[in-house]
């Protein structure tokens, strides 16, 4: 019998974390002020104020990133007390600590200290080799003319 989480997944499983941005939403709906779609336990500080940007969504996608990880509840990973983000010690496996540091910035509070897009996010993830200082190899010598 396969280990079973909370809810009935089977662990190693993906899951869809949130459906909330999925509610039936007309235009004007839309247009009108204070709709909001999504779960605000994802919801970036400014976006919460009806200021997004596009490191609004960059920060959400932290959030999930930090629920994946954890398996607990943004809510529950926000010391409020001391007004930071505490989820590296609910992590249920050990993550490297690049990728730790990825995650913190993603979930920066203030806009211009988090990535501003995911092409930021992912040069970090993947970055390139410095160009290599070793000298080239010699090339072949030179073919001398055929002898006539």
């Amino acid at each position: 019998s396969p280990p079973f989480l909370r809810g009935g997944v089977v662990e190693g499983q993906l899951v869809l974390v949130d459906f909330g941005a999925a509610k039936v939403a007309t235009a004007a709906a839309l247009q009108h002020t204070g709709t909001t779609i999504g779960s605000p336990e994802y919801v970036a500080p400014e976006q919460a104020r009806g200021r997004a940007v596009f490191a609004s969504d960059i920060y959400s996608l932290g959030v999930t990133c930090v629920h994946l990880l954890t398996r607990m509840s943004p809510f529950d990973l926000y010391d409020i007390r001391e007004d930071v983000w505490a989820w590296r010690q609910h992590l249920k496996h050990p993550i490297s600590d690049g990728l730790g540091r990825i995650l913190d910035k993603m979930l920066e509070m203030a806009t211009n200290r988090r990535y501003q897009s995911a092409t930021e996010v992912l040069r970090d993830l993947h970055p390139q080799a410095p160009p290599s200082t070793a000298a080239k190899p010699p090339s072949p010598p030179a073919k001398s003319p055929p002898v006539t």
